[in-house]
């Protein structure tokens, strides 16, 4: 049905849609006065019903079912983040409703795909940070402990902790980064 100018005034049933995704929100009655048109952002073509999930859109002259995503998270294939769905259309190329399931999946293109490399070498990284920090403190302590032994006055206790630290130290160097350090 296409709407035409009238000579007189007359109330139509019209659809709403809104103005920036052309959806239909609703309907309603508006008076049109005579040599009038349309109020904006309506039509007087009744949408179709639509499937759940979709939403009915417009496009100036036909209706069309348009799937209904909002609000849904998708991931990006290319890095993993969370993308929160804002427009209504078709999924968008480069995401997915599938989540990866760690920081180390990567999307091959039809599912996610745990790269072990990546995984073993954030391990050996973060190995590396555990082992500089215990060496650090490590050294802390010993040089404290020889302090006092270079000053003549550390205890039996001291000149004890200092020799348990050094081995400690000793021990601690020979461990390689892709060892695995569990201290938790």
């Amino acid at each position: 049905m296409t709407f035409r100018f009238s000579a007189r005034a007359r109330t139509l049933r019209v659809y709403n849609l809104r103005a920036d995704t052309r959806e239909f929100i609703g309907a309603g009655d508006a008076y049109l006065a005579p040599h009038t048109g349309l109020p904006a952002d309506c039509t007087s073509i009744a949408p179709p019903d639509v499937l759940p999930g979709n939403v009915a859109i417009f496009d100036g002259e036909t209706w069309h079912q348009v799937e209904d995503h909002r609000g849904e998270t998708a991931w990006h294939t290319e890095n993993g983040q969370p993308h929160i769905i804002s427009e209504p259309g078709e999924l968008q190329a480069g995401l997915t409703f599938v989540s990866p399931c760690s920081a180390f999946d990567i999307w091959d293109g039809t599912q996610w795909v745990k790269d072990e490399d990546a995984e073993r070498h954030s391990l050996i990284a973060r190995n590396e940070e555990l082992k500089a920090t215990l060496m650090k403190e490590a050294s802390a302590q010993i040089a404290i402990l020889e302090d006092a032994q270079n000053l003549d006055i550390a205890t039996e206790d001291e000149l004890k902790q200092l020799a348990c630290w050094k081995v400690y130290r000793v021990k601690l160097n020979r461990i390689a980064a892709g060892e695995i350090l569990d201290t938790e």
